[in-house]
């Protein structure tokens, strides 16, 4: 079970000017915002990070004794970096924390460290999945381990989340893995409305759902609302790249298997990858926009690369993104 954790984001430099030419040269100049800490992306070392911006871009620098720096862009624009900081509110945390971490940044879950409460709870209810894609946020199946909490168990994490004081969470995701490899989900759905969560999804390839619109209605009857449904693009092409088949026409099958069993809120999720789908942004909302009667949104999600993976390689395959006003 995961939760996001508030980070700092107070500035160091003054980002406000009347004047265009010095904004221009404070954009491609090297500016301190401030200093922070992070792990060695080879050890997990916490080591000391550097947040900077340059060229219009926000950085985070680190540096550990035994691998040496690491760089990777934090925001690819900083103007929009700068206006969520602006709106950056520190909570009061959590009443009744689930452990006493004595390292936040590696056992926390939620500790007393934490300035906010649970918004939206992420429970893995499986690392089995029946789908092995070239690219996979989780790495299922990889493990070398089969990790599937019983129901006692997924009840104890529901009741934690509800139990939060001051604000008890009140929405929450399965997912995976694959969650819909689970036999009992409607069971696990049924669990968190009689627990009182106001919004109940999960996060699926949609390859059950697509072959079975049977186990579409359990989920639908037990209380579930939304389908997290991953969407790469339309027609067969970034599918052989980023699932290893051509998994379009599945995609479809199972939006159309929602509609038929009354499941009328799917967010698309596209994985997007530099020179793979990133040219689809357009095309994907098209097709969002021909079928809102069951999809109600998109969330791109550029590829995240975690782990060992070489810095040119993974520069390759980033996308960064700009505001315009």
């Amino acid at each position: 079970m995961t939760s996001k954790c508030t980070t700092d984001c107070n500035l160091s430099i003054n980002v406000v000017s009347k004047n265009s030419e010095t904004d221009e040269l404070n954009k491609k100049q090297r500016l301190h915002i401030k200093n922070t800490i992070s792990l060695c992306p080879e050890c997990l070392d916490k080591i000391p990070a550097e947040i900077f911006t340059e060229d219009g871009s926000v950085y985070l620098s680190k540096y550990c004794s035994n691998h040496g720096t690491f760089q990777d862009i934090y925001w690819s624009d900083f103007e929009l970096y700068n206006k969520f900081c602006q709106s950056h509110v520190v909570g009061t945390g959590v009443l009744n924390p689930a452990i006493k971490s004595e390292n936040h940044l590696l056992d926390c879950g939620l500790c007393e460290k934490h300035t906010t409460s649970t918004i939206l709870a992420n429970i893995d209810v499986t690392n089995r999945c029946n789908l092995n894609c070239p690219v996979c946020f989780a790495n299922a199946k990889r493990s070398g381990f089969i990790y599937e909490p019983n129901e006692e168990q997924i009840q104890n994490m529901l009741l934690m989340l509800r139990n939060q004081k001051p604000v008890p969470c009140c929405a929450v995701q399965f997912s995976g893995g694959e969650p819909t490899v689970r036999d009992d989900l409607p069971e696990l759905i049924s669990m968190a409305k009689d627990l009182d969560f106001l919004h109940i999804q999960i996060a699926t390839n949609g390859v059950r759902i697509a072959k079975d619109v049977e186990f579409a209605h359990k989920l639908r009857t037990a209380g579930l609302q939304t389908v997290y449904l991953s969407f790469d693009g339309i027609g067969e092409e970034p599918y052989h790249i980023t699932r290893g088949f051509n998994a379009f026409p599945l995609k479809n099958a199972a939006i159309n298997n929602c509609r038929t069993a009354g499941i009328a809120s799917i967010v698309l999720v596209p994985t997007l990858i530099k020179e793979v789908n990133d040219h689809q942004v357009g095309n994907i909302i098209n097709f969002a926009s021909e079928r809102l009667d069951v999809i109600k949104g998109v969330n791109f999600q550029p590829v995240a690369f975690t782990g060992r993976i070489d810095q040119t390689e993974r520069e390759k395959k980033e996308l960064q993104f700009q505001i315009f006003y």
